[in-house]
């Protein structure tokens, strides 16, 4: 992230970027965000889940350059679930959410030029970034309690032969459970 937002700023291209999170790397990172990146990047450290919606509210655009070790994209559905364009790399758990072109873009993993490039476009491109955010935003919607317990009935429903409209019955009247040697 920091090196492609370094191709950025040594473009001129104004943007802030504001890095959420600690680690082991912070160090590193500190050391990439001298030169072109002085005083543009801000690193707000450890924040609370609570806190994360008014730091994707607060952003015109989302970027999660993961390398690996993601198997879901919750931190991409929070984002978009606040109608936040999002550019994310190129994996199984990102892919499992974001429809490239669609409602995000997804870039090879450590292709700095190519994270680069989607920064760049989506940067320049605030009706992009709008259509990117709102259709993100109805993905994220297909993600919420109500829409997942319906496909959860749904499946339910499919697996168990009962007459249309029939409530589901309760997991522990429909499948009697015994103690194991028994």
């Amino acid at each position: 992230m920091l090196r492609a937002a370094a191709l950025l700023a040594e473009e001129g291209i104004a943007f802030r970027l504001v890095l959420v999170g600690d680690g082991r790397l912070r160090a590193e990172a500190e050391r990439l965000s001298a030169g072109p990146l002085h005083g543009r990047v801000h690193f707000e450290g450890r924040v609370g889940h609570d806190h994360l919606p008014a730091y994707y509210a607060s952003a015109d655009l989302f970027c999660s350059p993961a390398r690996g070790g993601e198997s879901f994209g919750m931190v991409l559905l929070e984002a978009m679930a606040l109608g936040v364009a999002v550019v994310a790399t190129d994996l199984p758990g990102h892919r499992s959410v974001v429809t490239p072109g669609s409602d995000g873009v997804l870039v090879p993993r450590r292709d700095v030029d190519a994270l680069a490039a989607a920064l760049r476009r989506l940067l320049a491109d605030a009706g992009e970034r709008r259509r990117l955010g709102q259709n993100g935003l109805a993905k994220a919607a297909g993600f919420g309690w109500d829409s997942i317990a319906k496909r959860l009935e749904e499946i339910y429903r499919s697996l168990t032969p009962m007459p249309e409209g029939a409530p589901v019955p309760a997991l522990e009247t429909a499948i009697p459970l015994e103690p194991i040697g028994a």
